[in-house]
């Protein structure tokens, strides 16, 4: 569901039936928000998500296409860069790297460890 914030309205869905047939996907979660995006494409729009779909494959192909995004992610995806020890953080600190293709990794720690990929 792509939702807008000024009118907070759903402004496009797309219901899982399975696989498509005719796409060449690389992943669902991948497939979901380009197809979503494609009106946005050039226009530097700022996008949210949530960790399910969040990734530094998508990250790349969205930035490509002049869409920004940021969201929580999960620790175990691909690609992520070696930060400090999680263990180590006391409440409030935090740590980042920034990759060559100006994909930035967070950790923030709180009760629990938060972490974000834009």
């Amino acid at each position: 569901m792509l939702c807008d914030e000024p009118g907070e309205y759903n402004s496009r869905f797309q219901v899982y039936t399975g696989r498509e047939k005719d796409c060449k996907e690389k992943g669902l979660a991948s497939r979901v928000v380009i197809d979503l995006c494609q009106n946005f494409t050039g226009k530097n729009h700022l996008l949210f998500f949530e960790n399910f779909f969040n990734g530094y494959d998508i990250l790349i192909t969205l930035k490509k296409s002049q869409i920004y995004a940021c969201g929580t992610i999960r620790s175990g995806r691909k690609y992520l860069p070696s930060l400090s020890d999680e263990k180590k953080l006391k409440r409030g600190d935090f740590d980042w790297k920034q990759r060559n293709e100006g994909v930035t990794y967070f950790r923030w720690n709180d009760i629990e460890t938060v972490q974000f990929f834009e």
